[in-house]
Formats: C-alpha cells, sequence, structure tokens
C-alpha cells in the first residue's frame, strides 16, 4: 500500500515553482591548537602566572575579555559561569591540572585581591 501522493510542493518550499533560493551561509571552521602547539605554549610560559593564565584560557575555553570579574573563590570550587557576547551566560568546569596551577599562582602571588588574575597593581606580580 503507497502512502499519499500531493501534486505540486509549496511554491515557499525549497525548490519549489515560486521558491527563492536560500541565501548560502558560510561558516569557517576555526581550527584549534594542535598538541605541539599547546606544548610550545607550556613551555614559553616564563612565570606561575603565565602557566596559571594559558592552563585557564585552554582549559575552560574563556575569552581574555570574559575573565575579568571572576574571583578565585568562585573558579576554584570547580564549576563557575562567564557571561558571553549578548549576555548569555556559559558554565565552565576547568579541569584539575588548570586548579592546580591557579592555586600555585594564587600561593605565590602578592596582595589579598579576590580576583582570580591580577592585571594592575602597584607591586610587581610574581
Amino acid at each position: 500500500m503507497a502512502g499519499p501522493t500531493f501534486g505540486t510542493a509549496h511554491p515557499c518550499s525549497p525548490g519549489g515553482k515560486n521558491a527563492t533560493p536560500l541565501p548560502q551561509i558560510n561558516k569557517s571552521v576555526k581550527e584549534g591548537l594542535s598538541v605541539i602547539d599547546v606544548e610550545q605554549c607550556r613551555e614559553a610560559c616564563n612565570s606561575t602566572r603565565e602557566r596559571a593564565v594559558f592552563e585557564f584560557l585552554l582549559a575552560s575555553a574563556c575569552r581574555v575579555g570574559e575573565t575579568h570579574n571572576l574571583l578565585y573563590s568562585d573558579v576554584i570550587t570547580g564549576e563557575f559561569h562567564v557571561l558571553e557576547k549578548g549576555s548569555k551566560v556559559r558554565y565552565c568546569y576547568p579541569g584539575k591540572k588548570c586548579l592546580m596551577y591557579l592555586k600555585r599562582y594564587h600561593k605565590r602571588r602578592k596582595g589579598d585581591s579576590t580576583y582570580l588574575i591580577l592585571v594592575h597593581t602597584t607591586q610587581v606580580l610574581i
């Protein structure tokens, strides 16, 4: 038993008689860092701070602009959220390696700021 057949396609559907062609969207896929690139970046880190920042950005996939309001106490729990473009909330879960470097950096840094990464300070950053 054959299913029902219909006459012609709806004019608004793709391929219909009077259908307007759909715009082509070229989505370019951005390539991430290769394993070798990641290791080269790790070796290029000269301080605990640089390594902590690199591991954090790598593990959390946060943009630099999304990190300026993050508190150390929020991130070190292993789950935090960031505000993306357009006020969207995204949850992040940094790995154990990232948390290890953040703890190491937090112990060695000077000052008593509650923010995750110190940017401007009167003291020398370590």
